[in-house]
């Protein structure tokens, strides 16, 4: 049986100007958003070289037809990535149609990779908080404008479809000076939602958390913190134009982040990033942002976090996998059935992450890494597709990785690099199954391996 809801459109949020999209034939709600876009900028944001991107959401099962209206034709074949979902559309001068029958996040790009459209056809929603009830926080369709929440126990935030709830900006009494960002001068503000030292709390809903009016006024944060926390669900929301990192825990443990949605332009701005914490699970996820997407780091130790079932485009750094603060111990981590549409820039530095991999950087001990499954659909030239290695501090270690089943479709760089500042200081890489432009890696002294720590690699 079909089903199909569509959220309320937002009258005071900016629309699409260069899609108008229709489901089974009701208008969906189209907006906007931003990449980091050094090459092709239209503006600039807070200094930022930023080019548009454009959204849509609506609930669904069974199947729905999809029609999407253009401003102007296309550029390019158009292409709906990922590519695994099998999506053909057929286009008609500016009328793009496409039919769907799972829930899924996906991109249409009808201009390569400029001006994409993000569709999120989520599953229908369940378990709708009572609006009344005195734990939760409702947030209806329309637009709102809050100061930031320190949630409690047995808290629920929900954010209503065609909810667009954004962070004030703090007067001076609750900031902090930190610094310039591309010679403007910032100031740092609480987390719009803070789970600290909490227990079984819920974010969710099909509305939108955004930074934007929070960077209009030179105020960086992040949008969701989940600290000393457990029994935490994120699932549903979309969160647009963090200032800093996305979703960040720290010292968390029964966390399930579920088919939630990032878009980013601005500088720093990581996806999610499961930091100091256990015992966590992200799957169905969506990130198009400009720095790292799905990430763990490590102050304090890191065990037990998966990653499945999530796609980046990922402008700056890297998509999955562990980068730069690896401080202590980091392990048990898998990465399993996701997708990189595409990994768009080169490396920022020599030492920076690559599409994905390991890249431990503060002295700890990273190791049983799993990477399964993986597509990467198209990377840039100058940054390496695989990446693992031990940089800065020569006490870092990297241990036991393993690499399956991962196909790299269209890299304009083909290399796999091991690196570490002395030998052995990455160790037990193995690698199988592993396609990169069409060529199979088949054995160790595959010119295409630059192992520069002698490590012992593994190839099947």
């Amino acid at each position: 049986m079909n089903q199909l809801k569509i959220y309320p459109i937002a009258p005071e949020e900016p629309k699409s100007q260069m899609y108008t999209v229709r489901v089974n034939g009701l208008e969906t709600g189209v907006y906007t958003s931003f990449r980091f876009d050094p090459k092709q900028a239209s503006e600039r944001i807070q200094g930022r070289p930023v080019s548009p991107v454009s959204f849509t959401a609506f609930d669904f099962e069974g199947e729905a037809e999809i029609e999407i209206r253009l401003k102007r034709l296309p550029t390019h074949k158009v292409m709906v990535r990922p590519l695994s979902l099998g999506i053909h559309p057929e286009t008609d001068g500016t009328v793009i149609r496409l039919k769907i029958t799972q829930n899924a996040n996906f991109s249409v790009e009808p201009f390569g990779e400029q001006e994409p459209l993000h569709i999120f056809a989520n599953p229908m929603e369940t378990d709708i908080p009572d609006k009344t009830a005195p734990n939760v926080h409702y947030f209806e369709a329309g637009t709102h404008r809050i100061d930031p929440i320190r949630l409690k126990d047995n808290d629920i935030v929900y954010l209503e479809g065609g909810a667009f709830v954004y962070a004030k900006p703090q007067p001076p009494e609750k900031r902090k000076p930190f610094g310039l960002v591309n010679a403007i001068e910032m100031w740092w503000t609480d987390f719009t939602l803070m789970a600290e030292g909490v227990k079984n709390v819920r974010i969710a809903g099909r509305g939108v958390l955004c930074g934007r009016k929070t960077l209009e006024a030179c105020q960086r944060h992040r949008l969701l913190g989940i600290m000393r926390s457990t029994d935490v669900t994120v699932e549903g929301i979309v969160f647009r134009e963090g200032t800093s990192w996305s979703i960040h825990t720290e010292e968390a443990s029964q966390v399930l982040i579920d088919n939630v949605k990032v878009l980013g332009h601005f500088a720093n701005n990581d996806g999610i990033d499961v930091c100091d914490s256990h015992d966590v699970l992200v799957r169905n996820s969506f990130a198009h942002n400009a720095d790292d997407s799905f990430l763990v780091k490590a102050f304090k130790p890191v065990s037990n976090v998966v990653f499945e079932n999530c796609v980046a485009w990922n402008d700056v750094s890297t998509s999955f996998g562990a980068v730069c603060e690896i401080a202590a111990e980091t392990k048990n981590i898998v990465f399993r059935s996701c997708t990189v549409t595409h990994s768009t820039f080169p490396l920022w530095d020599h030492d920076a992450g690559g599409v994905i991999g390991v890249w431990n950087a503060y002295g700890g001990t990273a190791e049983n890494f799993l990477f399964e499954d993986i597509t990467i659909e198209k990377a840039a030239a100058g940054k390496e597709p695989i990446k693992v290695s031990v940089v800065w501090l020569d006490s870092g270690r990297v241990r036991n990785v393993t690499f399956r089943n991962i196909d790299v479709l269209d890299s304009g760089d083909e290399r796999i690099a091991v690196y570490g500042q002395q030998e052995k200081m990455v160790d037990g890489v193995h690698f199988e199954n592993i396609c990169i432009n069409g060529r199979y890696l088949r054995d160790p002294a595959d010119p295409r391996i630059v192992n520069s720590c002698n490590a012992d690699i593994t190839v099947q």
